[in-house]
């Protein structure tokens, strides 16, 4: 079997559900600071990202055929949605999952990474020997784990932390809600946007695109059910001028976090996005434009009375 070498870290099944029905999307490179056309194959890649030398000293790109099995599963989940329009139970803690796994999977997470494997041990993230009784052995795994491929593996085990105890992922599940979109989101190459608010929350609040009209949203710090009324009951005029904000403050959040590129599949929205980034920027605003969406998240309540 050939080895892969162009390993996404933002799958293509995500990017698809972000470009145009032909196919294309428009992006902004920050570097070059430049607009083009492009597809899904063609976009948030690395040479040989997730090739790691095996015990036989060979190559070997079993990572990525891990990931590859995942992203097959999770393309399932978004075409089932994205043709039924319709989002089952299952469905849903599937979006939470693929909104972890894209967290510890992107360069921009590189250096948490490091850090975090260095602190947690197999055993550590739930990866040990029980007996026949069920009891967990006092087994230290982490010595046989050595390699950098077996290594890599940790960030799938720290993507599923907040699955593996019933009172974490109740958390998670009570606190999680999607927003339709009335403006197509933009797709970067960091789509996990965390709130990077200080403080002593095991799971930080965050903000996840799903499809180019669909955000997951993750956040303690409001009353779900509070929101969603609002969003199912509320008035039109108020609910409409709270999705436009939230919306255009969840792409500039993304263009922000992006190391350098964020995609469309409007051009228009793209580049005028874009424009009015760079003004603030060139100001010297020091605002930490990733928490845009979170202030009007916040105070949602405010578009709700006024």
């Amino acid at each position: 079997m050939n080895k892969s070498k162009r390993h996404h870290y933002v799958p293509k099944f995500m990017t698809k559900n972000f470009s145009t029905d032909k196919g294309l999307i428009y992006v902004y490179d920050k570097i070059s600071d430049k607009f083009f056309e492009s597809n899904s194959i063609n976009l948030f890649l690395e040479n040989d990202r997730n090739t790691f030398v095996n015990l036989e000293g060979i190559n070997d790109d079993i990572i990525e055929q891990v990931y590859s099995s995942v992203d097959t599963m999770f393309g399932g989940v978004l075409t089932e949605i994205t043709t039924t329009n319709q989002i089952s139970d299952l469905n849903f803690k599937k979006i939470l999952l693929l909104a972890y796994i894209s967290k510890w999977r992107v360069p921009q997470y590189d250096e948490a990474f490091q850090k975090a494997k260095e602190a947690f041990s197999i055993n550590d993230l739930g990866f040990g020997l029980k007996n026949d009784k069920d009891e967990k052995l006092d087994f230290d795994l982490e010595e046989h784990f050595q390699l950098d491929m077996q290594q890599e593996l940790k960030r799938i085990l720290l993507a599923i932390q907040p699955f593996r105890f019933k009172g974490n992922f109740k958390t998670l599940l009570e606190n999680s809600f999607l927003v339709c979109s009335p403006i197509n989101s933009f797709i970067g190459d960091c789509p996990f946007n965390e709130a990077t608010i200080i403080s002593e929350k095991i799971f930080e609040d965050f903000v996840f695109p799903v499809t180019k009209d669909l955000t997951m949203v993750f956040s303690t710090r409001i009353n779900r059910d509070e929101i969603q009324n609002f969003l199912l009951n509320g008035e039109k005029k108020k609910i409409d001028k709270f999705l436009i904000d939230f919306s255009n403050a969840r792409d500039v959040s993304t263009l922000h976090l992006a190391q350098r590129n964020v995609a469309c599949c409007d051009k228009d929205h793209l580049e005028k996005v874009v424009e009015i980034y760079k003004r603030f920027v060139a100001r010297g605003n020091n605002t930490s434009f990733n928490l845009t969406v979170f202030q009007i998240l916040y105070k949602f309540t405010e578009y709700a009375s006024t």
